[in-house]
């Protein structure tokens, strides 16, 4: 029984490649030797976010849009996807049982937020959107852009504070 588990062990472990480490002899001196291994795996990291604060609604003549500059930074990959979601995985602000309805846009670069919105990526709430470039410079700077837009349309008619909590989840692709 003994011989048959001293088998099955060689036979599992030569499975999976072969084992490098050597024990010494008996002598006057004995050397033994083994490999070290190491991976390490890709890592992303998404920071600089701040809250974001719609203006004040004064009789709007517009959609109410405010922005944030942030930054991702990989250790592996240029590019990364990034999604958003919200408890009610649908992007909304809430003031008690009052609701209204706003997107999420996102860009790579920061400057002339207002210009750069046209072009920004709309987020959908749990959806992944991909073709986005990491910050090359270990986030000195921030990278990217966010922004909220709440359209006139939606201007909730009752008075109140209207909140949501986003989280953003980015991936190396």
């Amino acid at each position: 029984m003994k011989k048959m588990q001293s088998l099955l062990l060689v036979g599992v472990l030569g499975s999976g490649g072969a084992f490098a480490a050597e024990d010494g002899v008996v002598g006057a001196t004995s050397t033994g030797k083994f490999d070290i291994n190491f991976t390490r795996n890709g890592t992303i990291e998404i920071k600089n976010l701040s809250d974001i604060t719609l203006p004040q609604f004064a009789n709007a003549a517009g959609d109410l849009i405010a922005w944030d500059n942030l930054c991702v930074d990989t250790s592996t990959a240029t590019e990364y996807s990034i999604s958003a979601v919200n408890a009610a995985n649908k992007f909304e602000l809430v003031s008690g049982t009052n609701k209204a309805e706003y997107t999420l846009h996102y860009a790579d670069g920061i400057g002339d937020e207002i210009t750069k919105l046209a072009s920004a990526k709309e987020l959908e709430s749990g959806s992944l959107v991909t073709g986005f470039t990491a910050s090359t410079d270990d986030c000195a700077t921030d990278s990217s852009t966010i922004w909220v837009k709440l359209a006139k349309a939606d201007i909730p008619s009752v008075d109140g504070k209207y909140t949501d909590t986003v989280t953003l989840t980015v991936a190396p692709e």
